[in-house]
């Protein structure tokens, strides 16, 4: 019995020291030629460059904003220079362009708020969309003209009571004023 006690500890002596020997190898590896790298071709210092083709100018860096309001701002005066209607497009989704189409106040709102954001570039795109949209309601406006039988019937005090209310908005002109019937009709909805 002390014999295998002793074979075994010789063993695991042998074993414990046998897993942390290293051997060391030599491994040759041949030689393999060298790759030369392709040679790119510099361009070469021309001072006649009309002959070339144009520089890319380079990648500018634009808020995503302000590209979605690019799209929407072209896709406005684009339905504004096709609409039948001026109320159409006033009622489309996008009525905010309109709206900075035709008053200098919501302009100049919008500038202020994005205007950091934009280069002068984008800020004469804006400006120049816009005085498109513009001109296309003037356009079309002025092509519609209200029923004459709108404004048949005339009470002072009432017309006196409408250019009152309608004193407050600037840049509106009134050219007829008048209406279609005798007395007021009054809606109330659930609320009363």
């Amino acid at each position: 019995m002390k014999k295998n006690l002793i074979l075994m500890l010789a063993l695991t002596i042998v074993f414990a020291h046998g897993s942390t020997a290293s051997a060391q190898f030599s491994i040759k590896i041949p030689k393999l030629p060298k790759m030369e790298k392709p040679k790119t071709e510099q361009p070469k210092p021309n001072a006649d460059r009309s002959t070339s083709a144009p520089l890319e100018e380079p990648y500018k860096r634009v808020d995503a904003r302000i590209r979605l309001f690019r799209d929407e701002v072209k896709e406005v005066r684009r339905s504004a220079e096709d609409a039948d209607s001026v109320l159409e497009l006033i009622i489309a989704q996008k009525q905010e362009w309109v709206l900075r189409a035709i008053s200098p106040k919501e302009r100049e709102e919008f500038f202020t708020k994005w205007g950091e954001l934009m280069s002068p570039e984008d800020k004469q795109f804006f400006t120049t969309e816009l005085d498109g949209i513009s001109a296309a309601l003037t356009q079309k406006i002025s092509q519609k003209k209200p029923n004459p039988s709108l404004f048949t019937l005339h009470n002072p005090a009432d017309e006196k009571m409408m250019r009152g209310e309608l004193a407050s908005t600037p840049g509106l002109i009134i050219h007829k004023i008048g209406m279609s019937r005798t007395t007021w009709i009054i809606g109330k909805n659930e609320l009363g």
